[in-house]
Formats: C-alpha cells, sequence, structure tokens
C-alpha cells in the first residue's frame, strides 16, 4: 500500500515496467462488464463452459442460486479467455 502523495511503483530496476498480472486482471474486469458477471461467476469460469451454439461463441455460466444460464460473447473474448483458462 502507498501512502498519499508517493508514487505508485511502475517501474522495476533498469527501468522495465512491472506488469506482474495486469493483463489477466483487466481480461477479468472486462469480463464482469462486458458480460455483466458477478464475481463469483466470472471467477468460477473454465475451459468446460466455453461453447459454441448457433454457430456464436457462448458461456455456460453457473449463477446466484446455483441457476444455470448461457450467454453469448464475442469470438476475441471467448479467444482471450482460454488464454488464461
Amino acid at each position: 500500500m502507498t501512502s498519499p502523495g508517493r508514487p505508485l511503483k511502475l517501474l522495476g530496476k533498469g527501468g522495465t515496467r512491472v506488469r506482474g498480472n495486469a493483463d489477466r486482471d483487466g481480461l477479468l474486469i472486462k469480463i464482469l462488464f462486458v458480460v455483466a458477471l458477478r464475481i463469483s461467476e466470472a471467477i468460477g469460469l473454465g475451459p468446460v463452459d466455453i461453447i459454441e451454439q448457433d454457430r456464436h461463441p457462448r458461456l455456460r455460466i453457473l449463477g446466484k442460486g446455483r441457476r444455470r444460464a448461457v450467454v453469448r460473447v464475442s469470438a476475441s473474448l471467448v479467444s482471450k479467455i482460454k488464454t488464461y483458462a
């Protein structure tokens, strides 16, 4: 945690950028907003939850109250999810 007025450490030794899991975290945030999922639903996604119906990629979601849903998503989002699944 940084104190007020103190900059976040964005650069590592030699001026290299510290990224950590920024790409993965950004993908999680994108899933939350684009697909309108709850955090627990997004974290629970796995490769078996990616399906194709009517030639369109979809995600099987296990929602609140253990309700199941299928939502349509873009092919590019599915590709990014597979990267981290």
